[in-house]
């Protein structure tokens, strides 16, 4: 049983260093990725209808792979790819960059890096030597590790405005880097012996919540997808395909090759019938009966083998006095395995047993100071200071001099559970680590509110809140946000949708007068004649509208605009314009809402507002109609 055990791991052996040493165990790969992103931004199906086109996303990529043997192998890969994508219509409430929301941003970026994947081979573990026709298909998966380096930005959609540019600090030059973990599954197709075409899909998940540029607890990890086409040229003999493709394990051999392996491993120096790498004593003279290790026999196990003692059996025969058995010490082992032939002891190896805790070679017994190391007669050092707490260590070894301890530095134990030199009974933060006096790791915190100032908005008000500001009505908008503070609403403002007091069919939040009801584009009841006719009009008693906004626009605005003969007053225009950016808003509220932010946007971009308390002067928009209003 045991020769046919070492046959099988001389086969073994065979098949693994010839495999090894093979050329055919290498190849290479190159060609061309698609990247795409599934993280907090995503390249595809997003569902906003004016981000940009994300479906290419072109890199490149190059491999070695070294395999083992048929089944199993390693790749080293470096690859480069172009990264972008948009934010997803549904995630309009999670806000990046400060107050923009996810749904509205797209990112930039590019990335390169390596990996290590260990290589299994699917189809090996199916291999048949036998089979009529070489097969053209091979299946593999890799699973491993890699480290990137890349360089994102974050742009507004609507303004297309830099948001972030991440990592663009002194300290990164330009980019940041982070590790990702990678498993994917490849199809190979066999072209020649020397090329095959290479189909590959990997999903890749990155150890950082940046590789996107925005950060937002949507999704704390980001994940991203690589598709990979390129071209594989394997090494291998005139004879033989390269390890991927063989069916048979042991065929890449001929005779003379194992001849020489067989020669190697079955080496016997001494001609005992023990090959080397069993023997223990490869210089048995010939003929010499020994064991299974290579060792010649010794029949009465005096440590005198049998070829070289006189009395092989001295052990086992008796005179008719005594036997010859010596044993000095009467303890029962006799001298030739006595190693204290002159000490009795009752133990295996005939000498007594004894515990010395620190090694000096005094026993504890005797010692007066175990746990001390000094080769003296009593196991002290020479020169003993008074021992002032009685534990038998010596003051000026004792760190705890005045306390009663049987330890090693005379102090006695004390628990540190996390380990950071703080014991339990000091320690604040018990299963931190952390070298710090209460044990509990640094950090800043302004308000006291157990976020950190590096991730408190409101570093300098204390709100138990996931960003640290204050959210009075709890629902999830902070206060300095939410129009609505005291009212809970998911809303984008934080107001309910629609509150209309005096059910004029104008939200509160946009009517001027919330309590007065008025069919007007403000909320508040129309004005009389005499409130709106100039002093210096007579003309307009008639309360003529047109004329009145004719003359209000041609006295005081000037523009390079055609004229607006139809010009009508804001209050008689029922249903609110439309901004061009604002098209794809479907609601009412959303119009409004958006005509109002893209204003503002537009007057604080091309006028100086800084000193616009001072100049006291009104900027008049004009709106162009594209359909006939009748007046009363």
């Amino acid at each position: 049983m045991r020769k046919n055990f070492t046959l099988v791991l001389i086969l073994i052996s065979i098949s693994i260093i010839g495999q090894t040493k093979s050329k055919e165990s290498w190849s290479f790969g190159i060609g061309l990725s698609n990247f795409s992103m599934h993280g907090d931004l995503r390249s595809l199906e997003t569902g906003v209808s004016n981000s940009e086109s994300n479906l290419l996303n072109l890199g490149t990529y190059i491999y070695a792979d070294k395999m083992i043997s048929p089944a199993f192998g390693f790749e080293l890969k470096f690859h480069y790819s172009k990264m972008s994508g948009t934010g997803q219509e549904v995630s309009s409430t999670y806000l990046v960059a400060g107050n923009t929301p996810l749904s509205e941003t797209r990112f930039e970026g590019n990335s390169y890096g390596g990996e290590l994947n260990t290589i299994i081979n699917l189809s090996g573990f199916a291999s048949n030597p036998y089979r009529m026709e070489k097969r053209k298909w091979n299946f593999a998966t890799n699973i491993g590790v890699g480290l990137q380096r890349y360089d994102s930005k974050l742009y507004d959609i609507n303004s297309n405005e830099l948001l972030v540019d991440y990592g663009n600090s002194p300290s990164k030059n330009g980019s940041t880097s982070s590790l990702y973990y990678t498993a994917s599954l490849g199809i190979k197709y066999k072209i020649s012996p020397k090329i095959d075409i290479e189909l590959r899909e990997s999903i890749n998940l990155n150890e950082e919540d940046h590789l996107d540029a925005a950060v937002s607890n949507k999704q704390p990890l980001d994940i991203f997808f690589k598709t990979n086409l390129g071209i594989v040229f394997k090494l291998n003999s005139k004879k033989h395909d390269n390890f991927v493709w063989q069916d048979d394990l042991t065929y890449n051999f001929n005779e003379t090759e194992y001849e020489k392996i067989l020669n190697k491993v079955l080496k016997d120096t001494d001609g005992d019938g023990v090959i080397d790498r069993f023997d223990k004593d490869n210089n048995t003279p010939k003929n010499v009966m020994v064991y299974g290790n290579g060792k010649a026999i010794d029949s009465d196990k005096d440590g005198i083998p049998d070829y070289k003692d006189a009395t092989p059996l001295s052990n086992f025969i008796k005179t008719e006095t005594k036997p010859i058995i010596i044993d000095s010490d009467k303890d029962g082992v006799i001298d030739t395995k006595d190693k204290c032939p002159t000490v009795f002891a009752k133990t295996s190896d005939g000498c007594p047993k004894k515990i010395d805790t620190d090694g000096d070679g005094v026993s504890d017994k005797l010692d007066k100071c175990p746990t001390i190391f000094a080769q003296n007669a009593d196991g002290c050092p020479k020169k003993i200071k008074s021992d002032t707490d009685k534990d038998g260590i010596p003051n000026n070894l004792d760190k705890c001099p005045l306390l009663f301890a049987k330890t090693e530095n005379g102090c006695p134990k004390e628990i540190d559970t996390d380990g950071d030199g703080v014991s339990d009974k000091l320690d604040k933060c018990p299963n931190t680590y952390a070298k710090t006096i209460d044990g509990c790791p640094k950090k800043i915190d302004t308000d006291g509110d157990g976020i950190s100032d590096k991730y408190d908005k409101c570093p300098t008000l204390y709100a138990k809140t996931t960003d640290g500001c204050p959210d009075t009505d709890g629902d999830g908008i902070n206060d300095k946000l939410d129009k609505c503070p005291k009212t809970y609403a998911k809303t984008r403002t934080g107001c309910p949708k629609k509150i209309d007091a005096d059910g004029d069919g104008i939200e509160d939040i946009f009517d001027k007068c919330p309590k007065v009801f008025a069919k007007t584009v403000d909320g508040c009841p129309k004005k009389t004649d005499k409130e709106t006719t100039p002093k210096n009009d007579v003309k307009n008693k008639d309360n003529d509208t047109s004329s009145l906004i004719k003359n209000i626009n041609e006295k005081n605005v000037s523009h390079q605009n055609e004229a607006l003969n139809n010009a009508l007053n804001v209050n008689d225009v029922t249903t609110s314009p439309v901004f061009p950016l604002c098209k794809h808003k479907t609601d009412e509220f959303e119009k409004k809402n958006c005509l109002i932010t893209e204003i503002a946007k537009y007057v604080h971009k091309n006028y100086n507002t800084n000193n616009a308390a001072k100049i006291n002067k009104k900027v008049r928009v004009l709106f162009k109609c594209t359909f006939a209003v009748k007046l009363p």
